[in-house]
């Protein structure tokens, strides 16, 4: 793996990491919110949860991608990095 490509991945992980502490925390407020078990946390952790997935899925293809190729599938990853961070923006706009 090259060097711009390693350095890209550990960008993207890292996000990604840190979007899960995001995505933990509506968990946790979703538990606390029991009464109703569809409420709007699990609403909003679903969506943010299928975003995640398309990420990690992605961002497994770019790592199995020839040298020549990861170019081409990091706006793919891009579109889903802006997916994921924007439902995350949503749920919390909603679930303030």
């Amino acid at each position: 793996m090259g060097l711009r490509r390693d350095a890209y991945v550990d960008e993207i992980k890292w996000k990604t990491e840190k979007w899960n502490a995001e995505i933990q925390e509506f968990q946790s407020k979703g538990d606390k919110d029991k009464a109703n078990s569809r409420g709007p946390y699990q609403r909003e952790i679903d969506e943010i949860t299928s975003k995640r997935v398309e990420l990690e899925t992605k961002i497994l293809e770019l790592q199995h991608a020839g040298v020549g190729g990861w170019e081409f599938m990091r706006s793919g990853v891009d579109t889903a990095c802006k997916a994921l961070e924007e439902a995350i923006q949503m749920a919390r706009s909603k679930l303030k």
